[in-house]
């Protein structure tokens, strides 16, 4: 079987891990991270005459449209891409129900997307009884899905996680099965288990127990750590049974463009009734978050609209300074959204560019708790040289110091928290990392709160205008 039909021109490694995974029902994309696994996936889901396709996913890959943009650019067959962002979980099954059932009757491809933390909720997913029995399998697990994809499935990697239990669940009805990451192994060669135990249970079978007296070593207090690893041999040996791997110096050249990707961040409701009546009226009072331990009110103001453009950044990065100066932490989506991405890309260092200091604070906070070794570029502090010279993970950068006369090519990751209002200093970071001395594709991720200044600098940056007159034309 050629390679199949498709929009775009396969890259040659993309060639190479369809010739293995043609023979499979079951098998695993481990290609890095702006390597073209989705496309593969959907070029699979064409090979295979897929008309119903199950795509589980992280909430802000969902919420961004990443996987309805891939079938419109890739995908050689029409399918009608389903991907429900709003409203409850029982109003999201009746939706994917009705279009369902539609599909069904008049013979179309469709694809439903939806994120980990909701598909195994019922009514989508089981109900229980008080004896924790099932007395409703849930909505996915009534249809045979054509093809079940897990993107970035090390996120089912707890054996007793409720995602995986839900996946494996699901996946028994499912024709065939893809697993999509780009770090099938996040922490340690344990974390494998319960992604095969979806994809094909008979390669590390169905008990971790058994699992972990073939790999795991054990001792510590009462022979309950585990110390080290054996038998690996034989493990990877199994990996590579029903999986492609593809790292990120192998997959792309550097003459490649960059890949820029949205990643969507909803305001939680306070924050979101405080931007709004804020954006209208110029004056808001700000209500300190109760795990604060606070009940105070403070008065936000703005005297002309520059100072009103620099409040309304702010409260989309999560915080904001009240008349007398003091900092409110009031959200913390995009710190969440930041969490995904590296635990997506795994130990690959990183770049991350911030506006304001306190970003980069609350940055710092959030990657050292997840065992990260951090630097930081600011008018304040100039570590660069330590993360260059490898000695931390992450450099988290003020854009206005992290834009001219440094290289940055180390990563081929950078994040953008926050940009500010000069085309000029976005243009100057991008070629920081994106410049000769690079040796793989550079992928950009814009985290963009929603319905915020975000949008309109970043529709400002794609029609390379001027970001500040895009925003006051806007507001008139």
């Amino acid at each position: 079987m050629d390679y199949p039909k498709s929009k775009t021109v396969p890259w040659e490694h993309q060639v190479k891990a369809w010739w293995k995974a043609k023979s499979y029902l079951n098998f695993y994309f481990a290609i890095a991270m702006g390597g073209g696994k989705s496309k593969l996936a959907i070029d699979y889901a064409t090979a295979f005459d897929a008309k119903k396709i199950l795509i589980l996913c992280p909430k802000n890959v969902l919420i961004s449209s990443v996987w309805n943009n891939q079938f419109t650019e890739h995908s050689f067959n029409h399918v009608k891409v389903i991907s429900p962002t709003k409203g409850s979980v029982k109003k999201k099954t009746e939706f994917i129900e009705s279009q369902l059932n539609a599909a069904d009757l008049n013979g179309h491809r469709i694809a439903v997307i939806i994120n980990y933390d909701s598909f195994w909720r019922p009514p989508l997913g089981p109900d229980y009884n008080a004896r924790n029995k099932i007395i409703n399998p849930g909505l996915l697990a009534k249809h045979q899905w054509d093809l079940f994809i897990c993107d970035e499935i090390h996120r089912i990697k707890d054996p007793g996680g409720k995602a995986s239990w839900g996946a494996l669940r699901i996946g028994k009805s499912a024709k065939r099965k893809l697993g999509l990451s780009g770090t099938p192994f996040p922490n340690s060669p344990n974390d494998i288990y319960a992604q095969f135990r979806f994809l094909d249970k008979s390669i590390y079978g169905s008990s971790f127990q058994v699992f972990r007296n073939e790999y795991n070593i054990m001792g510590g207090y009462q022979n309950k750590q585990v110390v080290g690893y054996k038998n690996l041999d034989d493990l990877n040996k199994k990996f590579y049974s029903i999986a492609y791997r593809i790292k990120k110096e192998e997959a792309l050249p550097n003459l490649i463009p960059p890949d820029h990707q949205t990643r969507i961040c909803q305001l939680n409701p306070d924050t979101r009734k405080l931007y709004d009546e804020f954006d209208k009226e110029l004056v808001a009072e700000i209500k300190e978050l109760k795990k604060q331990g606070a009940t105070n009110k403070a008065i936000l103001s703005a005297p002309n609209t520059l100072v009103k453009l620099l409040r309304l950044a702010q409260l989309a990065g999560g915080f904001i300074k009240d008349n007398e100066g003091n900092k409110h932490i009031i959200d913390d989506n995009k710190l969440n959204i930041v969490k995904e991405i590296i635990e997506d890309i795994g130990d690959e260092p990183v770049v991350i560019f911030c506006r304001f200091t306190n970003e980069i604070e609350r940055l710092i906070k959030m990657l050292e708790g997840m065992g990260k070794k951090v630097s930081e570029l600011s008018g304040r502090r100039h570590d660069i040289t330590e993360w260059q010279n490898g000695k931390t993970d992450i450099l988290t950068a003020q854009i206005q110091a992290g834009s001219e006369g440094i290289d940055l090519t180390r990563s081929c990751y950078c994040i953008f928290f926050s940009i500010g209002y000069s085309l000029g200093v976005y243009d100057q970071a991008c070629a920081r990392e994106d410049r000769p001395g690079q040796k793989y594709k550079v992928t950009f991720f814009h985290i963009i709160a929603e319905k915020t200044v975000d949008e309109k600098i970043k529709k400002a940056i794609d029609k390379k205008i001027d970001i500040v007159e895009c925003i006051l034309e806007e507001d008139t």
